[in-house]
């Protein structure tokens, strides 16, 4: 895998250009592109239409096929729903080469391991003849087929509220209790949002620290391409009872001033160098 730098609206163009380059001079075509472009796991960040009109382009100018999975872009919070690559992409003229993945399980349960994939042939047949497993679980297919009967903005419009004030507690008691230490996203839609910590952070205390608080979240390294231990962390709030949001970030707080080594500023102003 080669990963690829982010900024606040995604993975950054000019960097995947240099990159498609670089290994193109290589002799090295990748494989594909694969992006999450609305409410990125684990940052949240939302890719505008003018940069995936770039990563198009791109995809394009290279021959590479694109991976788009919009498994989270049901979970909507607020402002107008972005279009997806697949949707975007309408140049009959050249081959279809986009792979458009989703998911029911962020929208129905977690548990419910059923997603699905478009794409134009002859892709789509090339890819599903890779497959190797004992095929679709049918059953949860047609309960979800069901349930779904009338697509699914009646039933998303029920559960999205929750999510956003789960949201906005956890946004509120962030600004409470981190705001002079940790900067992090506003996520409008998904699941989790992305919090950037001091550099002087022991990052492994921190974990054994809060774990025995009793307060668990995802260290950046789970998210990095090569392992990196970078000061970050993904916290996510989907599951979390209101009442214990705000309980939980004042322990967080607690525990990282405890692990820093310093008491100085934070020493940076955006989410992302």
């Amino acid at each position: 895998m080669v990963g690829i730098p982010m900024d606040e609206q995604g993975m950054r163009m000019d960097c995947l250009a240099d990159t498609l380059e670089q290994l193109c001079a290589e002799g090295r075509k990748p494989r594909f592109i694969y992006t999450l472009t609305t409410y990125q796991n684990p940052t949240g960040t939302c890719m505008p239409a003018s940069r995936k009109r770039e990563l198009i382009a791109l995809a394009k100018r290279y021959d590479v096929p694109l991976v788009e999975d919009n498994c989270y872009g049901d979970v909507h919070f607020e402002g107008p729903v972005a279009p997806a690559l697949f949707a975007m992409d309408q140049d009959a003229t050249a081959p279809a080469q986009h792979v458009y993945i989703g998911s029911l399980s962020k929208i129905f349960a977690p548990g419910v391991r059923l997603g699905y994939l478009c794409a134009a042939e002859p892709l789509f047949s090339q890819i599903t003849g890779q497959r190797f497993d004992a095929g679709s679980n049918t059953f949860a297919a047609a309960v979800l087929a069901e349930f779904y009967r009338d697509g699914i903005a009646s039933h998303v419009g029920h559960t999205t509220p929750a999510l956003i004030r789960k949201r906005d507690l956890l946004l509120d008691a962030l600004v409470a209790n981190l705001s002079d230490q940790c900067l992090w996203s506003r996520p409008a839609g998904g699941l989790f949002l992305w919090l950037r910590l001091p550099a002087d952070t022991d990052l492994e205390a921190l974990r054994q620290l809060t774990a025995a608080r009793g307060f668990y979240y995802a260290p950046g390294r789970d998210f990095h391409v090569a392992g990196k231990d970078v000061p970050y962390l993904r916290l996510a709030f989907g599951h979390v009872p209101d009442e214990l949001i705000s309980e939980g970030v004042g322990i967080l707080a607690e525990c990282i001033t405890r692990c820093r080594t310093s008491n100085a500023a934070r020493g940076f102003d955006t989410l992302f160098d």
